[in-house]
């Protein structure tokens, strides 16, 4: 085993992290904080023992191995060499049985190259198509069914989504997908698109976050209006902006979490935002005054 590379034992899961490729993540470990609790809990509930569970960018595996105690199958894709090293490594480590492709998603069958775009996190690869050592196939073309959709892909989402349509028309899966503004712009779609692709289907969109420590669903009216609302600066000014995952619904599908209005979930994104700003405000105040010399 590389000497970076340290194995971690989680509520989850043990899982082998690359601490320097990963160091984001092996920092939250080392905290105590479980990665992506939440949306584990989240996707959790749709699962049942018959389950088909389908984890585009499965990274090393913290999302696919968790579910595939829950589920029947599992099916992970991941295009990056070192994330795959690892995650066929944890997958061994937690003795759980996933289908691992080494393979990106898209629209349609491709090539393309991989460039990272975070140097402290290794899930943090963008996918440029056109050629390049990485094989890109189309889901359509790859699965017959699929139950739980969960896309991370660095801005490719809506390409998934159209590689998709079949499974998506005649299975209609839960689909949980993130939202990363800088890399959707990267890939020339907008949060319009992403929001139109759904309801043109019968989907509802749902904002997932905790109030009052339990998980709820909120009622996502606008994808744009909710980015402008919790990261203004990256939404006006394109600056980098924090992502977070929106839950995508089939009309007919009853949530099993609490659903809260539309007008609840955007007071809840603009009071998070103000909540931020104060924060990190005080976190720079706090710096200042420990660099400043004495009187």
């Amino acid at each position: 085993m590389d000497a970076a590379v340290e194995i971690f034992t989680t509520p989850k899961g043990r899982f082998a992290i690359d601490t320097m490729r990963d160091a984001k993540m092996a920092a939250q470990l080392r905290a105590g904080k479980l990665h992506q609790e939440n949306t584990l809990e989240l996707l959790e509930a749709f699962l049942t023992p018959e389950s088909v569970v389908v984890d585009a960018g499965a990274h090393i595996g913290t999302m696919a191995i968790p579910l595939a105690r829950h589920a029947k199958t599992v099916i992970a894709y991941e295009p990056d060499d070192h994330s795959f090293e690892r995650l066929r490594e944890n997958a061994s480590l937690n003795a759980v049985i996933i289908h691992m492709r080494h393979l990106g998603l898209g629209a349609e069958a491709s090539t393309g190259t991989l460039s990272s775009t975070h140097r402290e996190n290794a899930g943090a690869h963008m996918l440029t198509l056109g050629t390049g050592p990485v094989s890109v196939v189309a889901l359509d073309d790859e699965i017959a069914t699929c139950d739980v959709l969960k896309i991370d892909v660095e801005g490719m989402e809506l390409a998934v989504l159209q590689g998709s349509h079949r499974i998506i028309r005649e299975s209609r899966p839960v689909i949980l997908f993130e939202v990363n503004i800088s890399q959707l712009r990267a890939h020339s779609t907008s949060l319009t698109g992403l929001q139109l692709f759904f309801t043109s289907r019968r989907y509802r969109c749902y904002l997932p976050f905790l109030q009052e420590g339990s998980l709820v669903l909120g009622l996502a009216p606008s994808l744009p209006l909710i980015t402008l609302l919790m990261y203004p600066g990256a939404y006006l000014l394109n600056r980098v902006s924090s992502v977070f995952d929106i839950l995508a619904l089939p009309e007919e599908r009853r949530a099993p979490f609490p659903v809260v209005s539309a007008w609840r979930t955007l007071a809840y994104v603009a009071h998070k935002n103000i909540k931020n700003k104060k924060e990190r405000m005080h976190a720079m105040l706090k710096k200042a005054s420990a660099h400043r010399p004495p009187l």
